[in-house]
């Protein structure tokens, strides 16, 4: 499996927790507040995983993953909350079949900046 940025931590979702009392999602693992990847799902009988979603500090920022079973990359969209900004989609042999920007170029360009999404 060819995971997207494999220097990242990645923990089960199940294995975080909920942060502070506020109205803001916050996520926490091992009593600080979690940057890495959550892993949603993995394929039936394995450990290779099918779908994640990255956080920093505690929050859902950043790239949401989607693999084929073959561990080929199958969809990639860059997120801030609930904001996609935009999307990638590959084939099974890991070829770009379609991809797009789903906001403005100054709004990407300001989101990428304000929460470092391409660190």
């Amino acid at each position: 499996m060819s995971l997207k940025q494999p220097e990242k931590i990645r923990v089960d979702f199940d294995s975080l927790e909920p942060y502070g009392q506020t109205a803001e999602e916050l996520y926490s693992y091992e009593g600080k507040l979690f940057s890495g990847y959550a892993v949603y799902d993995y394929f039936p009988n394995s450990t290779d995983i099918e779908f994640e979603k990255e956080f920093k500090n505690g929050r859902g920022i950043g790239w949401e993953n989607t693999y084929h079973s073959n561990g080929q990359l199958a969809e990639e969209i860059l997120c801030v909350y609930a904001t996609t900004l935009e999307f990638k989609e590959y084939d099974v042999n890991g070829n770009l079949t379609r991809s797009g920007r789903v906001v403005s170029e100054t709004d990407y360009l300001d989101m990428v900046e304000r929460y470092k999404l391409l660190d």
